[in-house]
């Protein structure tokens, strides 16, 4: 397996520069390594250091950055906006109050009656806090320059330090919350992450040059007067002459005793990737990502060393410290109280946490894998009744999408690309590998060595999964719309484009794809599935658009089936489709498929984003949940349709062979070959003593390799419902063939 370092400075050197992804270097940086590799043992005095399990959760989703007042906490969710939470029981923290902002809120910042929060393109947001169960906004500004994303806030005297992104330092008179002036703007180099002000300077800590000092003596005239190289500066704070700043790799300490000639004095690594740091002497508090709190005993800067850690619910996003307790922003569990009073053995408290949504959801066996907001999930669903989670692993981002090939779930996740997580063992998935994409990915799907991915505004990506632990990009299509959605048969990737419909990609050699065709839909394509030579859209605002692709080079639109304002995802199985609508699954008869039809509708919940189908039950995600419905008790395997690869393919490598049914619980399948329609059969069943579960089976090269060119091979395929007593063979409707290069 590749190391930490090894696969973070892979997502380095491939996203450094791609859409807001260079926020505090990373949106959620590699959280989904959560169980890849564990804290080694230490001591401290004879005590090995402590990792309790959370005693208790209040989840905000995506929580940011914290600050502590009185009895009151105040988290910044990205997502959601302002938690205010009672910390006066540290074990039973609650939320008291809630504020939506209008963009993520990010850093914060509380003096007095007021917080100030740094509220990315919406500039800097001022609150009255003064009655914690019902903050108000009363002042706002937006930051200068293009583009503007105020993404830290410090606040000395009558002043607010604002780091924006991408232009620098922003001062700003807030000497009267409601009506907040802007009064000097500092250019710094890109990205400008975070922001302390000790004295008459402010210390900015920017991701391309390290850490800036700016003279504010007089905030009119401010200026830099000092710099200290630290590429990949996350996060800073100031504690005596010591300006502590984390980057990439751990703590770094610099001597700040003469602002305009810093010097890096003392640095310690730390086991994960290190965001967020706060000093209390003699310690500093580091938010070190997946790996969670690390305190470091920096009573001799130039020597600081590693005294405690302790578990946090997830990705450790920022610390502030108060009294005894740690008090830590967790990007996907919220926020965690850690009593910090014996730092060689800290332990958790108590913590606040909130609800995800689980946007995709793929079924493998006795499992169903759902990619859930920042985790991905396992759910054992071999009892429909009674799912149980078995296990799951944090991820950086939202997950958008997610498929499952042999040992490995693929995962859409969205800025960060495509991450690869080993599920051999459910119940401790492991992440194994990335793969940075030009774009946001936003929906998966796998077949033999390759992946194909929707990347949004790049198109479709092929990614070659034959090393799942080192994937590499092979091709990319550009697609003028937003690429959302992907779905594949035979050697055709269909893609759903938004506003420019469907294009259909022939990917018979993966390293040079083939725009064949498109069209467009009255909609926003979101979702598409196929069944014969029909296409059927999710296409928002239309309803389901009905596709002729008979002719892949010329497919025709043929007409909407409207079914609701809000189609997002769709699955097909036999002569019926199944359709997400908000909060309803909608069932359409296509077995005159080009005149489908509405057969009722069934509610279940709001927001519905995921849907996966056996022949028995359909599995369906949504705000926080798994619904899962039953089609059908035991139904009996009637037909097998071929899928790939297409009759009369000609392949330049081993295929996937692939096929779908109608019917069965419990399908067992064996793939014949000949070399002529009545000749002597080869079956992976006779001949591999191979059992097959799933509807793919992906010829190993040893076999393949003993194939001679030129030559047709016929294949078909053979099925059983091990679910009932009498097993009758069900063989596929067609023979088809292919042919070696």
């Amino acid at each position: 397996m590749i190391t930490f370092r090894q696969i973070y400075h892979l997502l380095r050197r491939n996203i450094i520069n791609q859409r807001r992804g260079c926020m505090r270097f990373a949106r959620m940086i590699l959280s989904f390594l959560l169980i890849l590799f564990f804290l080694p043992a230490a001591a401290f005095g004879g005590c090995p250091i402590s990792i309790p399990e959370i005693l208790s959760s209040v989840e905000t989703g995506n929580a940011w950055d914290v600050a502590v007042a009185g009895n009151y906490a105040y988290l910044t969710d990205r997502d959601a906006g302002l938690f205010v939470v009672n910390i006066e029981d540290s074990a039973s923290p609650a939320t008291v109050g809630t504020l939506g902002t209008p963009d993520e809120a990010l850093g914060i910042v509380v003096q007095g009656e007021y917080a100030y929060i740094a509220n990315a393109s919406a500039g800097l947001q001022i609150v009255d806090i003064s009655a914690p169960s019902d903050p108000q906004i009363v002042g706002s500004i937006v930051m200068p320059g293009s583009p503007a994303v105020a993404d830290d806030v410090a606040v000395s005297g009558s002043y607010a330090y604002v780091a924006n992104l991408y232009q620098g330092l922003e001062i700003v008179d807030v000497s009267n919350p409601v009506s907040p002036t802007l009064v000097k703007s500092v250019s710094l180099p890109q990205y400008s992450a975070s922001v302390a002000v000790s004295g008459s300077c402010a210390y900015v800590a920017c991701r391309l040059s390290g850490l800036e000092i700016v003279d504010v003596s007089d905030p009119l005239t401010a200026h830099v007067v000092g710099v200290a190289s630290i590429p990949g500066a996350n996060d800073v704070c100031l504690s005596g002459a010591y300006a502590y700043l984390t980057d990439d790799a751990g703590l770094r300490v610099v001597d700040v005793s003469d602002p305009a000639h810093p010097v890096l004095v003392g640095s310690i690594e730390t086991p994960g990737f290190a965001s967020g740091v706060y000093v209390s002497d003699p310690y500093a508090y580091v938010a070190d990502s997946f790996l969670h709190l690390q305190i470091l005993d920096v009573s001799d800067p130039t020597s600081p060393a590693q005294i405690g850690s302790s578990n946090t619910s997830s990705f450790a996003e920022n610390v502030i410290v108060s009294g005894s307790v740690a008090y830590v922003a967790c990007s996907w569990g919220g926020l965690d109280l850690i009593d910090v009073s014996a730092p060689s053995s800290p332990f958790v408290v108590g913590s606040q946490s909130f609800p995800d949504m689980s946007s995709d959801v793929v079924i493998n066996g006795n499992y169903a894998v759902i990619a859930s907001s920042f985790t991905l999930v396992i759910e054992d669903v071999s009892d429909a009744a009674n799912p149980i989670t078995v296990g799951w692993i944090s991820l950086p981002a939202p997950s958008t999408g997610v498929a499952v090939s042999g040992s490995y779930a693929y995962v859409a996740d969205y800025d960060w690309g495509m991450l690869v997580v080993d599920i051999s063992d459910p119940s401790a998935p492991d992440g194994a590998g990335m793969l940075a994409t030009p774009g946001p990915a936003a929906a998966i799907t796998t077949a033999g060595d390759y992946a194909y991915i929707a990347c949004e505004g790049a198109g479709l990506v092929v990614a070659d999964i034959s090393d799942p632990v080192a994937p590499q990009l092979a091709a990319v299509v550009d697609t003028p719309g937003i690429a959302s959605g992907v779905t594949m048969a035979g050697s055709l990737v269909y893609v759903a484009d938004q506003a420019y419909g469907m294009h259909i990609i022939d990917v018979s050699n993966p390293l040079s794809p083939v725009m064949m065709g498109s069209v467009e839909t009255p909609g926003l394509a979101l979702d598409i599935a196929i069944s014969g030579s029909t296409a059927y859209v999710a296409d928002l605002f239309s309803g389901v658009a009905v596709i002729d692709i008979s002719d892949p080079a010329s497919p025709i639109f043929l007409h909407s089936l409207e079914i609701g304002a809000y189609a997002t995802d769709i699955a097909v199985l036999g002569s019926q489709a199944y359709v997400l609508n908000y909060g309803d699954l909608i069932f359409l008869d296509i077995s005159d498929p080009v005149l489908p039809v509405s057969l009722g509708s069934l509610g279940l919940g709001d927001e519905l984003y995921g849907i996966a189908i056996t022949p028995q039950y359909l599995y369906v995600t949504g705000f926080g949940y798994l619904r899962i419905v039953e089609l059908c008790k035991n139904p009996i395997l009637e037909t097998i349709t071929l899928l790939a690869p297409a009759n009369n393919a000609v392949l330049p490598a081993a295929p996937t062979f692939s096929w779908i049914v109608d019917g069965g619980s419990r399908n067992a399948f064996s793939v014949e070959f000949a070399v002529s329609p009545g000749g002597r059969i080869w079956s992976t069943f006779e001949d591999l003593h191979l059992v097959i579960t799933e509807n793919f089976w992906t010829m190993p090269a040893a076999i393949w390799n003993r194939i001679p060119s030129g030559i047709w091979i016929y294949w078909r395929v053979q099925g059983t419902d091990r679910d009932q007593t009498a097993h009758v063979i069900i063989p596929s409707e067609e023979v088809w063939r292919f042919r070696k290069e």
